[in-house]
């Protein structure tokens, strides 16, 4: 009876082991895809170099207006090319196809550096080396505590109890039925909370892009 018992909490316990793996790669995964984005700062400067028509270095009521108004053409191009039933908005639906197409753009903007239309295997692999620095420069600052310019054991220590923290904190915070796993209705639950925050984001960034849109027309 006790044998049976054993292989039973043992099972119990490497299913455990398990599931905390899985949560620390998927977390891993997060945190390397955000290392790899710029820094608010650059998209700041990006933006003003975008708007900035003039050159002078900052961005003028006139600059912004002009933006606005390009930013509600593209809006009205969007509601005529992707509203399919002709409500005059776009569903879950239309969205996610505009979307995937503004996302495929995109990359061909960011990556086509010879202007052919398409990108090439030595575009991608600069695009690749690109991001691979942006990763290192971003994790260095990140990670930098004594501002050294090198980052030692200690802060990557600091750095792995800091995410086990994090980690320990979120199954606390999803699990709720307290078994020290996640269950699939947990794990939806917690992607769902993911996907609200991220929406909550987006229309956070909307919002603000829109005030400072309406606060430079006045």
């Amino acid at each position: 009876m006790k044998k049976g018992k054993m292989v039973v909490c043992g099972t119990s316990v490497i299913c455990a082991l398990f599931l905390a793996c899985g949560n620390l790669m998927a977390e891993e995964g997060e945190n390397s895809e955000n290392r790899g984005r710029p820094d608010k700062r650059e998209q700041r400067n990006r933006i003003q170099k975008r708007l900035d028509k003039d050159g002078d270095g900052k961005v003028s009521d006139e600059e912004r207006k002009a933006a606005k108004e390009e930013r509600r053409k593209r809006h009205e191009e969007k509601i005529k090319r992707f509203d399919k039933d002709g409500d005059g908005k776009l569903s879950g639906e239309e969205r996610k196809a505009a979307y995937k197409e503004k996302r495929k753009n995109d990359e061909l903007k960011r990556l086509d550096k010879d202007g052919d239309g398409k990108v090439s295997d030595e575009e991608r692999k600069a695009a690749k080396e690109e991001r691979k620095k942006r990763r290192e420069k971003n994790e260095l600052k990140r990670l930098d505590k004594d501002g050294d310019g090198k980052i030692s054991d200690e802060e990557r220590k600091g750095a792995k109890e800091e995410r086990k923290k994090r980690r320990e904190e979120k199954m606390k915070r999803l699990d709720k039925d307290g078994d020290g796993k996640l269950s699939d209705e947990e794990r939806k639950a917690a992607h769902e909370e993911k996907r609200k925050k991220r929406e909550g984001k987006r229309k956070e960034n909307r919002h603000k892009r829109g005030r400072k849109g309406g606060a430079g027309g006045e």
